[in-house]
């Protein structure tokens, strides 16, 4: 990890928690954005006083005219890492954050028919000048990794090379929600994809860590350089579109609409096959992936068959992964 600069009186404090972080195997790209716009914010608005007192806790929980709630949220649990470590070395804490409730809007779940004309934009791509040529191949992989598995944004963006088994067809998920480990089994047509797209940056960076390198040496893409660029592929594949956009995290959410729709349409019994797919998008709990298929925007007008699932149903699948 190239250590940032900080220039607060909290700075030898945010170093050494994110290289904590880093020595445990956490990705810190996103932590030091934010640390980073925390120690300016430290120095421009007076609060450089070397404590971590209330007033600047309730000063950084401010809601920015740029953010929505769960984005505020996600700004101020980065920043409290920092004062839960501060605490853990014993050093005098005064601080405590109010995070409010998230919003939850309605999520645009793009259709199947969307999600091809998307597809064929994105492996048409031609980068700009000066973009390595395996970062054009990688977007068609990543982002079918959200699409055909029903991966988390950080899953993909955080997997390593050595969790990617060709010959057991399976991906090894680290440090994912709740800091749990997973295996998620891949389609053998997304495996061959995945291979092609291996064997290209091999011959670029065959010693490389990150199975999705960022053109900046020895780190993996941002997930905020990817969100922009998801927004940038839909904006090219309609470039008339009114109304909400899909983000990285429709293709989750397509991945189990489309998934369950297809068992209902096979005659299958999807109130027995939840559980399988709930360990197999990591959730904690049953309700958690009911969620993901009880939210569905039918203003998309795809077909979606909405099924009665028990409020609880056995977990079945303990060993499955």
């Amino acid at each position: 990890m190239i250590a940032p600069c900080f220039n607060s009186k909290l700075a030898p404090y945010m170093s050494a928690l994110l290289a904590e972080r880093d020595d445990s195997g956490f990705f810190t790209g996103d932590l030091i954005v934010c640390l980073k716009d925390f120690d300016t914010f430290i120095i421009e608005k007076g609060f450089d006083d070397g404590t971590f007192s209330q007033a600047l806790a309730d000063g950084w929980s401010i809601q920015r005219f740029t953010e929505n709630k769960a984005s505020r949220n996600s700004r101020i649990g980065r920043v409290k890492l920092l004062s839960e470590y501060m605490d853990s070395m014993g050093l005098p804490m005064c601080a405590s954050f109010e995070f409010g409730s998230s919003e939850h809007p309605k999520t645009y779940v793009p259709t199947r028919e969307e999600c091809s004309v998307l597809f064929s934009v994105i492996d048409t791509w031609n980068p700009v000048s000066g973009i390595p040529e395996y970062i054009s191949c990688a977007y068609s992989v990543l982002f079918r990794l959200y699409y055909c598995l029903g991966l988390r944004l950080n899953e993909a963006v955080d997997l390593q090379r050595q969790d990617v088994s060709f010959d057991c067809g399976t991906l090894y998920i680290r440090h994912s929600k709740g800091d749990k480990d997973r295996i998620v089994f891949v389609q053998d047509d997304l495996l061959d994809l995945m291979r092609r797209y291996d064997d290209i940056v091999s011959m670029h960076l065959p010693e490389r860590q990150w199975f999705f390198p960022s053109k900046k040496q020895g780190q993996h893409p941002w997930k905020h350089n990817v969100c922009r660029r998801f927004r940038q592929f839909w904006q090219l594949s309609f470039p008339d579109w009114k109304g909400r956009r899909p983000t990285v995290h429709s293709l989750r959410h397509a991945f189990v609409v489309y998934t369950v729709n297809d068992w209902v349409e096979d005659g299958k019994d999807a109130s027995a096959l939840f559980p399988y797919l709930s360990r197999f998008l990591g959730h904690s709990s049953i309700e958690d992936t009911m969620y993901y298929y009880h939210t569905w925007d039918t203003e998309t007008g795809a077909f979606a068959r909405f099924i009665d699932l028990p409020s609880a149903v056995e977990d079945e699948t303990e060993g499955w992964l």
